[in-house]
């Protein structure tokens, strides 16, 4: 199964822009500021809390559906999910959402640490390159093992997602109507799901 709504909206953006940062870093001095690149990273972050937000109600939405149908109770040679009770979901999603975390905190480390007076020598942004790649793959990994998790059991538990529903609670969620994210993800997007984003009316 594909997650085709606003979960897996988000994390092709968010990965797209990671990829992106290394192109805003080479441009760094020459047609960017070390600044844009540090608002970037800001606004990657902000919008991984919103990942996280969604994430949150996959798993309540997914949990909920599985302990309704008793698939949290079944033998260990069961290939659904059973094994795995709901509470040890959520810690291995939460404990690997913290080391994305940590890896985009250490983005902002060097940056406080290593950037003098907003110059940026090769060696400091080798290790920028490093820690943005770090942060790409940690994210992915992330991604794909919450997407694992849903997607053992979904012959047994006919879970399916409505892209516009759940895109729509994305919307609905946001105080003000994540216009702003809406706006993000569509620039980091490719023209087929920046189509998905449209029926919001979000200018582009």
């Amino acid at each position: 199964m594909s997650v085709s709504c606003a979960l897996d909206l988000l994390a092709r953006s968010l990965t797209t822009n990671l990829a992106a940062s290394d192109e805003t870093l080479g441009e760094v001095g020459i047609s960017q500021s070390i600044n844009s690149f540090e608002v970037e990273m800001s606004n990657w972050v902000s919008v991984f809390f919103t990942y996280l937000e969604s994430q949150r109600l996959h798993i309540e939405k997914y949990v909920e559906k599985n302990d309704e149908l008793g698939n949290n109770s079944g033998t260990a040679d069961d290939s659904s999910l059973s094994p795995l009770n709901s509470s040890l979901i959520r810690y291995l999603i939460e404990f690997d959402g913290e080391s994305v975390e940590g890896s985009a905190q250490r983005v902002f480390d060097i940056l406080q640490q290593e950037v003098d007076k907003g110059v940026l020598i090769p060696r400091v942004k080798n290790h920028l390159i490093l820690a943005t790649t770090d942060l790409r793959v940690r994210f992915a990994d992330h991604h794909q093992l919450l997407v694992g998790f849903m997607t053992q059991s979904e012959d047994i538990s006919d879970y399916r997602h409505d892209r516009e529903a759940c895109t729509g609670e994305l919307i609905d969620d946001q105080p003000d109507g994540a216009v702003w994210i809406i706006n993000w993800l569509k620039r980091n997007l490719d023209e087929n799901d920046q189509q998905a984003l449209d029926v919001f009316g979000a200018s582009g």
